[in-house]
């Protein structure tokens, strides 16, 4: 079953994930809970602060830092920078998580309007699992979702 993770990542970075540039998304820990196939929301942090996009999850690459790193760096076209490599270096498992299918969405809510339903909420520092029946997925992400889902004749 399709499971929904919520990723923050840096605007820079999310900009280059929906562009095609950045096709690997890398993260410090094993990313055990994570499995092809899952759908990754996007809240673009910094100054941006919005649910951005979406991507589906493609092959996921865990081990120690230096074999993700060869991984990554052995696809030319993984869009990864050396920041990325000092971000895992030091962590005892890394995790390479293939961006498959990006895309941003019509309508990006902004953390203010999240707020203004949920004061409480945040967005997870790094990722963090989505349960669809969280009214923040019901109300915000939800909706953005079904705006894919094809037009039916043409």
């Amino acid at each position: 079953m399709r499971e929904y993770f919520l990723f923050s990542i840096r605007p820079e970075y999310a900009t280059a994930i929906f562009s095609g540039v950045k096709r690997f998304e890398l993260r410090r820990g094993s990313g055990e809970e994570l499995k092809q196939g899952d759908i990754a929301i996007v809240y673009a942090s910094g100054r941006v602060k919005r649910i951005f996009g979406r991507f589906i999850v493609g092959r996921i690459y865990r081990g120690p830092p230096a074999k993700i790193w060869r991984i990554v760096t052995s696809n030319r076209d993984s869009g990864v920078g050396r920041d990325a490599r000092r971000y895992i270096e030091g962590s005892a498992v890394a995790v390479a998580i293939e961006v498959l299918e990006p895309k941003v969405f019509t309508v990006r809510p902004s953390l203010y309007e999240i707020r203004s339903i949920f004061p409480s909420w945040n967005p997870p520092l790094s990722y963090a699992k989505i349960d669809v029946n969280h009214p923040v997925f019901r109300l915000f992400i939800r909706p953005l979702l079904e705006e894919e889902v094809p037009e039916k004749g043409v």
